[in-house]
């Protein structure tokens, strides 16, 4: 899904790999595009972030509440955080509360796959700081589909389909980089808000949609079909058990 994830194959494997086909993620496919249209009444409203992912340390829910608490520490409150997913909601209270940011960041529960899909349209802005070596990242695909431009953490999968100021903000995973992505959103004119709100859907839409990721997938699948051979059930366990190893040496501890 990105070439950061066939780099690490090849360092680990210790060779590299022919063939390779890259296939991004991609929104639900039956999903309508978001009209993105704009009032002139609705140009000084809020900017509308939104958080939906495992409400984890290693989603970056952390740095989130330290960039709400350093924006409102410096007088800007023209926004709105709305956060979704299960995991540390309880730590997140807590954190919100003590802080005092309960005007600012809210709580909005788990809503099924298609829900929070659908709900992405209502909001301006996504913010996935997640961990660096995130494959891809599914929600960066979904929400610039639905118009809602993606900060993300810039090493990860999904950024290497995206255009750091064009249709995304690509930062460094800190509380400062978050920050200062949000202020730069704050501070842009609702029209060019607007503008590269379009531009991330028109992206989304033109490359990263089912539409272009079947044709590949289906030519990788004819490909192994007209040179395959016997299977020997041998090497069938010996790559479950290779793929095995694969993961217990990339996933981090905290995502054991």
């Amino acid at each position: 899904m990105s070439d950061r994830v066939r780099s690490e194959v090849e360092e680990t494997l210790g060779h590299r790999l022919r063939n390779v086909t890259l296939v991004p993620g991609w929104p639900d496919p039956n999903l309508p595009r978001a009209p993105l249209m704009q009032a002139e009444a609705d140009l000084d409203a809020e900017v509308r972030f939104v958080f939906t992912s495992r409400v984890a340390s290693h989603k970056g829910i952390d740095l989130v509440v330290e960039a709400v608490r350093r924006l409102v520490g410096s007088g800007h409150q023209n926004f709105s955080v709305d956060v979704y997913g299960a995991g540390e909601t309880a730590w997140l209270a807590q954190q919100v509360a003590a802080l005092g940011l309960g005007d600012r960041i809210r709580y909005r529960g788990v809503l099924s796959k298609i829900e929070m899909t659908r709900r992405l349209t209502d909001y301006d802005v996504l913010l996935f700081p997640t961990a660096v070596r995130e494959p891809f990242g599914f929600v960066v695909a979904e929400a610039a589909a639905a118009g809602c431009i993606p900060v993300l953490t810039g090493t990860i999968g999904a950024a290497e389909w995206l255009f750091d100021g064009i249709d995304c903000l690509k930062i460094r995973r800190n509380a400062d980089d978050l920050a200062a992505a949000m202020l730069q959103l704050l501070l842009m004119s609702a029209s060019s808000r607007l503008q590269m709100r379009r531009r991330a859907s028109e992206l989304a839409h033109r490359f990263l949609g089912f539409d272009h990721a079947l044709p590949r997938i289906e030519a990788v699948a004819e490909r192994a079909a007209a040179g395959s051979a016997p299977v020997d059930p041998a090497l069938v366990r010996a790559c479950e058990a290779a793929m095995t190893v694969l993961d217990d040496m990339w996933r981090p501890a905290e995502l054991a």
